[in-house]
């Protein structure tokens, strides 16, 4: 059998495998869309991004700590997340939502009239 014959025979076999992605699941993250949307554009500016239960803090970014982000998220939400296990972004989350006192990511920034003139 010539090296060509063996290729595609491997390539028909290789085809026929049925390799399944497994997903991570999003039930949780979805009940915080609007609430992720927000932190991830304020906190890390991440305009889009595909977040699952499984995300972590560490998914967006590559410094060597989460401490910058820690103190942003203290500073617009008024809530330590620093416990939060494996910097999990629903356990963080499901935090800032319970704990914070404000819920103003739930609107959009007020535009400035002055800036238009």
């Amino acid at each position: 059998m010539s090296f060509l014959s063996r290729m595609k025979q491997w390539v028909r076999r290789e085809a026929n495998t049925e390799q399944r992605i497994e997903r991570a699941k999003d039930d949780r993250i979805l009940q915080y869309r609007w609430l992720a949307n927000d932190l991830l554009s304020k906190v890390f500016d991440v305009r889009d991004a595909w977040v699952s239960d499984e995300s972590s803090l560490w998914d967006f970014h590559d410094e060597e700590s989460n401490e910058l982000y820690y103190e942003k998220i203290v500073e617009r939400y008024g809530v330590d997340v620093r416990e939060i296990e494996g910097a999990n972004l629903v356990g963080v989350l499901e935090k800032i939502d319970g704990e914070a006192k404000l819920r103003f990511w739930l609107m959009e920034e007020p535009s400035d009239p002055l800036a238009a003139k």
